[in-house]
């Protein structure tokens, strides 16, 4: 029998993943079905990537995104080099049986329509309440058949669940976040939807639709959460990840097949394949989750024992976001005695580096705020050698100052690695990454990138420690019998579609190692909730 409250959480987190899953998964599926690109695997379970792209012309990097985001939901295995041609995917049974509800996918994906875009602007305060009470009318009627009509027989509550989470992760995600945030609504689990702005009708249609799937039922006072929705309401914050990037997945036939300039990497306001505003949000408050100990604890260790004159000048946070991850960081060596305040040389600082435009103003806002000494300057993490320019201007010495940084070195914009830099030795990444061209980066031009990048930071790394939160992808084969319970799916089309450099951790750290930094600590996060790590937080040292 087990615990049933733990049986019961383990079942609203495979619920909210398989929603998460939906959500970024349905437009590549429903683009892939469309375009015939499963067909050959009818004729033979077994297929060479160049021959389905010969059959089905289309962007190959963002086909290997798409390819190996299904081998991590268990639809196919994989064989070979990553991003070649020669790389092979065959059909198990179980994507087989999957294949056979492809067509609801498709039905579903015309419903997708920027829902998850129009959500976050409405609860960004952009919309007034009773634009936000439309807003959820439209949704419920362009999630038609996703709450309705569903196949049976075998897998059919994985695809209920998939296609249902393009109405129900906007909407309880709005919901979480209008009901004072990710706590209880009330002290009996009371959903007010007049409280959110849903009036009327539209608030009847919005209730059936929760109740459902058993996410509220009805209580003394009123509609509250189900014990469903009370074990689910603390995680529905992941919700929020695969809104932002909402515009992009909503468009991944065009980026399979089509327009590659969908997305902007680019320092100005041009960005159209995420909410860049929701992102930061986003980014602080995974700043302050299961990261938070162990890398205020390694900071705190980059100061600890050393005499004031030797400590670093301050804490430099590369990619600084909203500010959350640097202000604390700060404040935490600001409140362990007075280590890095009683300094002879110019008053301890936090600085924040950014290269959007939209972050770099919200660091400065938080530090302003604060009252922190310091300041917002703008910083590429693939270019030390600017920053260090930059802050030589203001009279700080980059190799003087503790790096921080959450989740921006696989942010960085691709290079071609030199020819002079050597392969990486070991296995390489598994990874599928896409260049500005819309072409597959070759697994050992990665980590040879990867290294360069290292490369780049050591000069600076010879005094202090550099402090490192990252995300980190995982061979399909680990993720794919955890499917329905991971977010890896989530994280691996999002990360690959916007052309972002996910490695695994192994190459993480070897392509460190490579470049001259030793990992003197590392933390890894994930497998208790997730069943495998994909997150690390690591303390560098010059090796």
């Amino acid at each position: 029998m087990g615990d049933p409250a733990r049986n019961l959480k383990r079942l609203a987190w495979e619920r909210v993943c398989r929603h998460v899953d939906g959500v970024t998964l349905t437009s590549t599926l429903a683009s892939l079905y469309d375009r015939g690109w499963f067909d050959a695997f009818r004729q033979c379970k077994r297929q060479r990537m160049g021959d389905l792209l010969a059959s089905s012309p289309g962007n190959g990097g963002y086909l290997h995104v798409g390819m190996r985001a299904l081998a991590s939901q268990g639809w196919f295995t994989r064989e070979g080099t990553a991003g070649s041609e020669d790389l092979c995917y065959t059909l198990t049974p179980f994507g087989a049986a999957m294949l056979t509800h492809a067509p609801v996918y498709v039905s579903a994906a015309r419903h997708y329509a920027a829902i998850g875009h129009d959500c976050i602007q409405a609860l960004a305060g952009s919309c007034a309440e009773g634009v936000w009470g439309q807003l959820c009318e439209e949704t419920l009627s362009r999630s038609g058949p996703s709450l309705e009509d569903h196949p049976s027989g075998d897998n059919s509550q994985r695809v209920r669940d998939h296609v249902d989470g393009l109405f129900f992760v906007p909407v309880l995600w709005a919901l979480s976040e209008r009901l004072h945030g990710l706590s209880a609504p009330s002290g009996d689990y009371r959903v007010d939807l007049e409280a959110a702005g849903i009036h009327g009708s539209l608030a009847g249609a919005v209730e059936e639709a929760l109740a459902r799937r058993g996410w509220i039922e009805r209580g003394p006072t009123g509609w509250r959460l189900a014990p469903l929705g009370r074990a689910a309401w603390p995680m529905l914050a992941v919700f929020q990840y695969p809104l932002v990037y909402a515009a992009l997945l909503e468009n991944a036939g065009e980026l399979l097949f089509g327009d590659l300039n969908i997305v902007r990497r680019n320092s100005g306001e041009e960005e159209r394949h995420l909410d860049r505003e929701s992102d930061i949000r986003f980014s602080g408050k995974v700043a302050g989750g299961a990261c938070r100990a162990p890398f205020l604890e390694m900071v705190q260790q980059s100061f600890a024992g050393i005499h004031p004159d030797q400590q670093p000048a301050g804490i430099l946070d590369v990619g600084s976001g909203d500010g959350t991850l640097l202000l604390d960081a700060f404040n935490s060596i600001r409140a362990q005695s007075q280590h890095g305040m009683t300094r002879d040389r110019a008053p301890f600082c936090a600085i924040g580096a950014e290269y959007n435009r939209a972050a770099l103003r919200a660091t400065a806002a938080a530090l302003e705020a604060s009252g922190a000494p310091g300041l917002a300057v703008f910083g590429d993490i693939d270019d030390p050698d600017a920053i260090a320019r930059r802050l030589d201007r203001h009279h700080i010495r980059l190799d003087d100052m503790l790096v921080i940084s959450k989740s921006v070195i696989h942010n960085r914009r691709y290079r071609t690695p030199s020819p002079s830099t050597p392969r990486l030795p070991g296995p390489e990444s598994s990874s599928a990454c896409v260049g500005d061209d819309g072409r597959p980066i070759a697994p050992s031009d990665l980590a040879r990138n990867l290294v360069e990048h290292f490369a780049r930071w050591r000069p600076y790394r010879c005094k202090h420690a550099m402090v490192v939160i990252e995300a980190h992808t995982v061979e399909p084969e680990i993720a794919a019998p955890h499917a329905g319970s991971t977010i890896a799916t989530a994280l691996d089309i999002t990360h690959g579609y916007s052309g972002q450099l996910l490695v695994e951790i192994d190459v993480y750290n070897r392509a460190a190692n490579a470049a001259g930094l030793r990992v003197s600590r590392q933390v890894t996060i994930g497998r208790q909730s997730l069943g495998h790590d994909y997150m690390t937080v690591t303390h560098f040292e010059t090796a």
